[in-house]
């Protein structure tokens, strides 16, 4: 009897078992996600003596040493010691280069919102670097000074009394180009030189200038600068935000002589996207919608709404701050007024410790908790590159900008004088040029002063053309979508004999032209961009 009640209250209790169990592994795998995006609690806070500042100075971890992780990110991040010229141009055997066309990302700047304790962190650039004196004692020379102490741009036209340098050595303005990203820039034009200044023959003196004027040792004054006449062989595009036109000047000083640098003529882009006369794009807009949600709902999952070191607090704070300036989130038009309105020093160095006073300290910003959140974004950047919207939106995206691209190489192979075209923008200009080609990338997130350089070549031989493409020093050809797969051509590049690709150029010119619109089931621009039904219209 005792042994019929004993195996009758197993089984009754054999689901509060299995319910055990499941809570327990539950319990586990919430906690390995909470492990796996770094939402740790600041335990060493009385460390810092509670300290206000919510930026911790200093990148390096314990002893001064950075963790494994933490030089991985630094390494990717462009820093200026570590450009130098990688597998763009070279000499490729029977083929010579017939232009360049290169996108290209600002350099590092300050931040777009208002940050505590933002004034500790140095924006400067500390090591001697005997261009960056070279380039500022040439603007000195060349350029008059405005009102407000800059040496600004003299030329006609939409970027006309715009600052050549940052306004400051060291501090962090809002959006605004610190001199480590016009280092950055000034090294990147030192590798185009390396790479193209030779074989595209721009070393040479521009003859529409006088051969007797030189611009080492004399200023130019306004008048003849202004009417300086434009070198035909390069064509430059740049947003009308000052990071980008002045990460465009240091790039073009390093690359070119003085007196092209002094010609240049610079087309203002409308749009983040270099869209041209392909912007407004209603699907475009509804994919990235869809995609937003998705991106909320994974961190609804992962993180419960558990609040991140300062975010308790920036959300307080920001309550009661004033118009903060902030990315535009539409990329097809910009909105200039929302960052160039803020012209002095004094606007764009607003503490807010003006406007908070009663918030409850929280701790401070770690190497760990950065190295966790570049981890957490590298994960969800991989992820969106696996969804088939992510193309989409990157066709419809960056159709303007490949169109202006593809027109610019025939006028390359035609005859025409152009010879580098320059299109300075922002992260998301590569990103979706990136998603709209289909390539596949190991570092997802764009860093400041990263570049994708289209080079134009043509045999020897025979009037044949060919195209390669290189993204931040490393050939992507070969995993471009209508390159890859045998559709590209293996030659010999350099004195090792290193191979390479060359896609020839017929097949970006039938992708623009047949088969662009194929993945949204549509023939032109205009149809792809038309609303489509979602699930909750019907």
């Amino acid at each position: 009897m005792a042994f019929k009640d004993l195996a009758r209250l197993s089984r009754q209790h054999r689901t509060i078992y299995c319910y055990f169990i499941l809570s327990i592994w539950i319990f586990l795998l919430i906690a390995g996600m909470y492990k796996y995006i770094g939402v740790f609690r600041v335990q060493n806070y009385g460390h810092y003596g509670g300290s206000r500042d919510f930026i911790y100075a200093s990148s390096q971890g314990h002893n001064g040493k950075y963790s494994h992780e933490g030089i991985k990110n630094i390494q990717e991040c462009n820093n200026p010691g570590d450009l130098a010229l990688e597998m763009e141009g070279g000499l490729l055997e029977g083929w010579t280069l017939s232009g360049v066309l290169l996108v290209l990302r600002h350099g590092d700047r300050g931040a777009m919102q208002n940050i505590r304790g933002i004034g500790s962190i140095n924006c400067g650039y500390e090591d001697t670097l005997p261009l960056l004196y070279r380039y500022k004692s040439f603007i000195a020379n060349s350029t008059i000074s405005a009102s407000f102490g800059h040496s600004v741009w003299l030329k006609s036209g939409s970027f006309h009394g715009f600052p050549l340098l940052p306004p400051l050595d060291k501090i962090c303005l809002l959006g605004q180009l610190t001199y480590k990203g016009l280092v950055q820039l000034l090294k990147i034009g030192e590798i185009l030189k390396q790479a193209y200044a030779g074989p595209l023959r721009l070393l040479q003196r521009h003859q529409a200038v006088p051969t007797t004027r030189t611009l080492t040792n004399t200023s130019v004054d306004s008048k003849t600068f202004a009417n300086w006449n434009e070198p035909s062989e390069i064509v430059i595009y740049s947003t009308r935000y000052r990071r980008t036109f002045q990460s465009a000047m240091a790039l073009l000083y390093a690359f070119l002589p003085n007196d092209y640098w002094v010609g240049l003529n610079v087309q203002e882009s409308h749009s983040l996207l270099f869209c041209f006369h392909d912007c407004v794009c209603n699907h475009a807009e509804q994919i990235r919608v869809e995609m937003k949600k998705a991106d909320l709902s994974v961190l609804s999952l992962l993180c419960h709404e558990a609040p991140l070191p300062c975010r308790k607090a920036r959300e307080k704070s920001l309550k009661n701050v004033p118009g903060l300036v902030t990315t535009p989130d539409n990329s097809d038009f910009i909105n200039i007024d929302q960052e160039d309105g803020q012209m002095s020093s004094k606007d764009n160095t607003i503490d807010l410790g003006e406007f908070v006073t009663d918030i409850e300290p929280e701790g401070c910003i770690e190497e760990s908790h950065i190295n966790a959140l570049i981890s957490f974004t590298n994960w969800q950047a991989a992820e969106k590159s696996r969804n088939p919207n992510n193309r989409k939106e990157g066709l419809l995206r960056a159709y303007g900008l490949i169109r202006n691209i593809v027109g610019n190489m025939l006028k390359m192979i035609s005859g025409e004088k152009i010879k580098f075209v320059l299109y300075s923008g922002h992260d998301r200009t590569i990103q979706y040029l990136i998603a709209a080609l289909g390539i596949q990338v190991q570092q997802f997130f764009i860093p400041y002063a990263a570049r994708m350089a289209f080079e134009v070549y043509r045999s020897v031989n025979e009037a044949q053309f060919y195209f390669r493409v290189v993204y931040n020093g490393k050939d992507v050809t070969n995993k471009i979508s209508f390159c890859e797969g045998g559709r590209s051509l293996r030659v010999s590049r350099g004195i090792r004999g290193e191979k390479t690709d060359l896609c020839p150029i017929e097949n970006i010119i039938r992708f623009i032209h047949d088969d662009y619109f194929i993945p949204l089931n549509a023939t032109n621009y205009k149809d792809a961009c038309m609303l489509m039904k979602t699930n909750e219209d019907f």
